[in-house]
């Protein structure tokens, strides 16, 4: 399909802002670089829109208080400030990993009734913490985890012993 130059003039919204010129259009009736200055001229700024109906992209929510972080200092406070895991120190409590070293044996999802739960709380590095979530059956054969795959199955077993032979 052969092209044709046609005049620069405008369609639409952009009637009337074409140079006139005889080229090849882009859009709107207009040549590239009308079409360019087109869109800088229309695009809305601050200082034209009013600030109350500029929609926001991400909706924040108020975080739920959970006591985690209160749990979290405590256990700060009561325990050695090493991974319970390798021996190896830990970040200060104002760096902002600090609560990446608090790792849940159980999950929350899994467990969230021991959420809370200062046993089920285990002071590691957060590449330790990451590991442990995310790939736990790297860990397996590591000696030195085998303590922790023990805790995590008596704290599962206490759960359901909680659970199934509660007297009523």
């Amino acid at each position: 399909m052969e092209r044709k130059k046609k005049v620069c003039r405008g369609t639409g919204k952009h009637s009337g802002l074409g140079c006139g010129e005889t080229v090849y259009l882009f859009s709107h009736g207009l040549c590239l670089e009308c079409t360019n200055r087109a869109k800088i001229s229309t695009k809305p700024t601050l200082l034209t829109v009013d600030r109350d109906k500029v929609k926001k992209s991400i909706k924040s929510k108020p975080m739920k208080v959970t006591g985690e972080k209160k749990m979290f200092e405590e256990i700060w406070g009561e325990r050695p400030h090493v991974s319970q895991v390798s021996g190896k120190p830990l970040l200060p409590e104002y760096h902002k990993l600090w609560h990446w070293q608090f790792a849940h044996c159980r999950s929350k999802g899994a467990d969230s009734s021991n959420r809370l739960n200062k046993d089920n709380i285990l002071l590691m590095t957060w590449d330790e913490h990451h590991a442990w979530d995310n790939a736990r059956h790297t860990l397996k054969n590591k000696p030195e985890w085998e303590w922790v795959f023990d805790k995590y199955e008596n704290i599962k077993l206490s759960k359901f012993v909680k659970e199934d032979y509660e007297p009523e």
